[in-house]
């Protein structure tokens, strides 16, 4: 019987790192795709996890590309990407599920950028019972580990088949059933709401 559903929250509700590529592409005249590909990798694993600082994470980027950009501007740009929301993923949404199911966030991120995010999206993110992040020291480590998976399911004291797991990155929802927790690959909510959550008995169409 499923009791809980686990959502990513970048690129499923609130705008992430997708999108910020195109502001600085137009700042430092950049391909997007050379900025999406320097800003990720370990430096931006060991972000996530909590290893290092929003500031170092951004000062050894700077140091290395040498983009004609300042640590405050490249900040602000970043910063106001997390304000867009992703259509049709809204409170609404989420009123229709809670009573039924739990719901949960499970979301690898920065401290620094959830802090930011946290008063911006309030009214949405109070309509989950827990947050995670991977910098958490219950967690400490992103979804591309099932460890990650793991203590979740042990700190919520579910088992897997109980729980679904929705999440914008294909990768992540491999590494979840590799563990036994079902998931969805979210595209779009017209999607999730009319194909996706129906084939898990989850009906919210009006």
């Amino acid at each position: 019987m499923l009791k809980t559903i686990i959502f990513d929250l970048s690129e499923v509700f609130i705008y992430g790192m997708y999108g910020i590529e195109r502001p600085l592409a137009r700042i430092l005249s950049i391909a997007e795709d050379t900025i999406i590909s320097l800003m990720s990798g370990n430096r931006l694993r060991q972000l996530f996890q909590g290893e290092i600082t929003e500031d170092q994470y951004f000062q050894d980027l700077l140091s290395e590309v040498q983009w004609d950009i300042s640590l405050d501007s490249f900040k602000r740009v970043v910063r106001g990407n997390f304000h867009g929301t992703v259509r049709g993923m809204d409170s609404d949404l989420l009123r229709r599920l809670d009573g039924k199911y739990e719901l949960i966030i499970l979301s690898d991120h920065a401290r620094e950028w959830v802090e930011y995010i946290k008063p911006i999206h309030q009214p949405l993110l109070s309509k989950f019972s827990q947050l995670f992040f991977s910098y958490d020291h219950r967690l400490q480590g992103t979804k591309k580990f099932e460890v990650t998976f793991q203590k979740v399911l042990k700190i919520i004291g579910n088992r897997p088949e109980e729980c679904l797991f929705i999440d914008d990155r294909a990768r992540n929802v491999e590494v979840a059933g590799k563990v036994g927790i079902p998931g969805i690959h979210f595209t779009d909510a017209q999607h999730l709401i009319n194909e996706d959550l129906p084939q898990f008995g989850i009906t919210l169409i009006a």
